[in-house]
């Protein structure tokens, strides 16, 4: 028998993409699945869709939870998932229907552990224009994950456009009770894949829908679990033994503060949460900028974010001033 992939959604209020979501799934050359859907406490029909879905098809799964999150819909099917890999994909969005066929294909060409393709946002995009016979190759592993934090964050941190084997998460789970979980995770999966396979082709659609939680701006709080993310995960980098991914993920999270600090003046609603979170991202962006000044100054790759500020602009001239 061909080995079982199992495929994860998460499903919170979505019944307007699950068609496609799910057909787009079921439609894929590669049938040997096990499609598990996770109805996280929808208040729409979501939850009864996909009963329906399920009564006609036996590879699909249904899981019907309180609402918890979707770190916790997706652990609650890492821990019932059957499949020799793992693939996920978020309920407004859609893949090819070569997408596990041709990254099944490249993992035992290339002996990865992990193949990430390439995705787009263009909900107009039409994958009959995709060259399935192009290969994957290996890449280099330091130099994929020194890209994270170079330009590819949208590529590298999502954990739909991958196929992964399944025992990358044996001792690994997405954190429930917080925002930003891919953040906080796929990191993680790369660094301890013994290879990494790319694929060079638009295999994954990403909707964005703007009434996601990462699409969405509303509470500020969201941005104090983007802080911590980024912040653990040059933390996570410490140790390594190439000290330029932990510079970059170092460089990577002072940017992102200067832009959070930007969208919670600019973008998001000030509530009763404002100060605090202000406060915090201030806090920490004064700690590590000062901590991490001689790096910043003898780094010619950084490109820390003008944020017009005051309080931040005098950070940035007494450094300056020290060069």
């Amino acid at each position: 028998m061909n080995d079982l992939i199992s495929v994860i959604v998460p499903v919170y209020n979505a019944e307007k993409f699950l068609d496609i979501c799910i057909n787009s799934i079921q439609n894929n050359t590669y049938k040997n699945l096990q499609i598990i859907l996770v109805d996280d406490g929808s208040v729409d029909n979501s939850g009864k869709i996909c009963d329906e879905y399920s009564r006609k098809d036996n590879r699909i799964t249904v899981i019907h939870k309180k609402n918890a999150g979707t770190a916790a819909a997706r652990n609650d099917a890492l821990d019932i998932a059957k499949g020799d890999y793992i693939a996920f994909c978020d309920n407004d969005d859609y893949i090819s229907p070569y997408f596990y066929e041709t990254l099944l294909n490249a993992l035992k060409e290339t002996g990865a552990d992990v193949v990430v393709s390439e995705m787009t946002r263009d909900s107009d995009f039409s994958f009959n224009s995709i060259d399935i016979n192009k290969k994957a190759s290996i890449v280099d592993k330091h130099d994929f994950i020194l890209g994270t934090y170079t330009g590819d964050w949208t590529r590298n941190t999502p954990p739909w456009n991958k196929l992964y084997r399944k025992k990358l998460f044996d001792n690994i789970r997405f954190p429930e009770g917080k925002g930003y979980e891919d953040a906080y995770t796929i990191y993680k999966i790369l660094y301890n894949a013994e290879k990494i396979a790319y694929l060079d082709e638009v295999l994954y659609c990403w909707y964005q829908n703007n009434e996601s939680y990462s699409t969405k701006p509303n509470n500020p709080k969201k941005l104090c679990f983007r802080e911590e993310a980024l912040r653990l995960q040059f933390l996570y980098y410490e140790n390594d033994k190439y000290s330029d991914v932990k510079n970059a993920a170092i460089c990577f999270y002072l940017n992102q503060l200067y832009f959070m600090l930007w969208q919670l003046d600019n973008v998001y609603v000030r509530n009763s949460d404002y100060k605090t979170v202000r406060k915090n991202l201030v806090k920490n962006l004064k700690y590590y900028y000062s901590k991490y000044s001689c790096l910043l100054k003898d780094s010619d790759s950084v490109q820390i974010f003008e944020y017009v500020h005051p309080y931040l602009n005098a950070i940035r001239n007494k450094l300056n001033k020290n060069k």
